[in-house]
């Protein structure tokens, strides 16, 4: 990539408005963050029907029709013009190695029948090699209410810019989470395949925060540790490495991760 093309994606992203949804509500209380995915390869979300029609696919031209699985492509480079397919079924996310991070829930009524009506990625934690225990404790209750308070801080459209990247639906009421192996069929299935009922339709936003306040934020739920995440190793979903930045951002933001409102 040639640096002018790559400073004109970088700029879309500086012009790109803050997208306030006029609904927006999130409760703390319907938060769920224990929930975790792990992958080597690149992340896959979207409809389990629609996904799964590619299992028949011959794997010479799988390839071809979906070019979202592929390390070359990511959800930031379709919303950059650079996908040579735009599916309102499914993307990707690049991990560039092995990853595993909470994902967050928020359901519906979590008491009655768990349905997620949004679903937030964190990718600012891509980089870590552990995650704080605070996340898959069942008992601190107090503790845990305040991370949940602080991770919506972090989402809350009002504190945080949100950047439109695409519309998203979910015909089949089942939203799939997981290594982009999944496409090659049920014998690649493992124990970090996702599947959670959902609602039909999304908004995908990039959610875009301050580097410094989030790396204090996480970096205080584990005290075994002095840091667990570094300012110098934030994973960014979209990277020149040519230039510096390498990434889409500048000075102190950084990508907090993808929501699904």
């Amino acid at each position: 990539m040639i640096k002018n093309d790559f400073l004109t994606k970088r700029q879309k992203f500086i012009n790109a408005k803050n997208e306030i949804p006029k609904d927006y509500s999130i409760n703390f209380k319907n938060l769920e963050i224990n929930s975790q995915i792990y992958s080597s390869l690149p992340f896959i979300f979207g409809d389990k029907k629609n996904i799964e029609l590619f299992f028949d696919i011959d794997e010479d031209f799988k390839d071809i029709d979906i070019d979202e699985f592929y390390d070359d492509f990511d959800l930031f480079e379709q919303f950059l013009g650079d996908s040579k397919t735009n599916s309102p079924n499914f993307f990707s996310l690049i991990t560039r190695g092995s990853v595993s991070s909470p994902i967050y829930l928020f359901m519906i009524d979590e008491q009655k029948d768990k349905v997620i009506n949004h679903l937030f990625i964190p990718t600012f934690l891509f980089t870590a090699t552990e995650i704080p225990n605070i996340f898959y404790e069942k008992k601190k209750k107090k503790k845990k209410n305040d991370l949940k308070k602080s991770i919506e801080t972090f989402i809350n459209p009002k504190n945080n810019k949100w950047i439109f990247l695409k519309d998203l639906e979910i015909p089949s009421k089942e939203l799939i989470a997981s290594s982009s192996n999944y496409v090659k069929g049920k014998d690649f299935h493992d124990e970090w395949t996702k599947i959670f009922k959902s609602k039909e339709k999304f908004k995908v936003y990039a959610v875009v925060s301050k580097k410094s306040e989030l790396l204090k934020m996480y970096n205080s739920q584990d005290t075994r540790y002095s840091e667990l995440y570094f300012k110098d190793s934030i994973h960014e979903p979209y990277q020149n490495v040519t230039y510096e930045p390498s990434g889409l951002l500048e000075g102190d933001l950084t990508f907090h991760g993808i929501m699904l409102y």
